[in-house]
């Protein structure tokens, strides 16, 4: 089973120092794929092992009608479960009051680096952060379940104890990251691990992505909440068809699944390109499954015990 991730907009209200222009996408000029378009490309894959759709961008809620487009998703025979990933900030009042009514989402993750206004601001370059805590407390409230997603860096490392202190008072879930791709910005998990253990967190399993793919992501509970750790240097999983023939591999990401961009492209990895598969042909939606499910290509490299 896999989790298919959908890039629903190259369009984003902010601009993070640390995100790419394109988000999870491609840039290109070419316009976002429609409602239909997406629920026809769900179904084909449904039936090659995804179950699960996760909904990125860009920022999500800069598509029209988001709520309604997962509502159709979630209806997929074989699709179990849709997430999302939002900053959180364009979400609307009444957005929430449906999202709770109808259980559209297993969880929603909202990205949040800093409990300051003005570090908010300095990360996102947007004026946004009340907006966006008000957003969080409004959804645990109405029952939705809330993760918020953090990327650790050198800017925010000493924040982390706050942050944390915050997901346990409302009861929410808290992924920590840590940013691979900028040494300058780079911070070591191991402190944070060592943290949580004096803290009274303890360590109950190691997670991965849907068919056993990308970081092993070790989950701490403790107070009610959870705290899942995704240390890039842990090691990863790779491509032989694929990554091999890469000029960055062997990358601390490696293969985390299909990714879908705004224009029907599909990816294995956050970094990759067009590699020639466009989800409207059934050949390429194969060729993406071969990919995927082969266990002769698959290469893992553990730096864990």
């Amino acid at each position: 089973m896999f989790e298919l991730r959908i890039c629903v907009t190259l369009k984003c209200n902010y601009k993070c120092t640390y995100c790419s222009k394109d988000g999870e996408g491609i840039y290109s000029q070419n316009s976002n794929l429609r409602d239909d378009e997406i629920i026809n490309i769900i179904e084909q894959l449904s039936k090659k092992g995804v179950n699960s759709v996760r909904l990125t961008g860009g920022e999500p809620f800069c598509r029209k009608n988001l709520i309604n487009l997962a509502e159709k998703i979630k209806s997929i025979n074989g699709i179990e479960k849709v997430s999302l990933v939002t900053n959180g900030a364009l979400i609307k009042q009444d957005e929430i009051d449906l999202m709770a009514k109808k259980q559209i989402f297993s969880y929603v993750s909202v990205s949040l680096d800093t409990l300051q206004r003005e570090q908010y601001r300095k990360i996102t370059r947007n004026d946004t952060f009340e907006v966006v805590i008000d957003n969080i407390k409004l959804m645990t409230k109405k029952g939705i379940k809330t993760r918020i997603n953090c990327v650790l860096t050198k800017e925010n490392q000493n924040e982390f104890e706050s942050i944390l202190d915050f997901c346990i008072n409302e009861k929410i879930d808290l992924k920590i990251l840590d940013l691979y791709n900028d040494k300058s910005k780079y911070v070591s998990l191991d402190e944070i691990k060592d943290m949580l253990l004096k803290k009274g967190f303890k360590l109950s399993s190691l997670e991965r992505i849907l068919g056993r793919l990308g970081t092993p992501m070790e989950v701490y509970e403790g107070f009610g909440i959870k705290v899942i750790v995704k240390d890039s240097m842990r090691g990863t999983t790779y491509s032989k068809l694929v990554c091999q023939k890469c000029e960055r591999y062997p990358c601390q990401i490696g293969i985390i699944g299909p990714i879908m961009t705004h224009d029907g492209i599909i990816k294995i990895c956050t970094f990759g390109r067009e590699m020639g598969m466009n989800c409207f042909g059934i050949e390429d939606i194969d060729k993406i499954h071969k990919i995927l499910v082969d266990a002769n290509d698959v290469e893992e490299k553990w730096n864990i015990e």
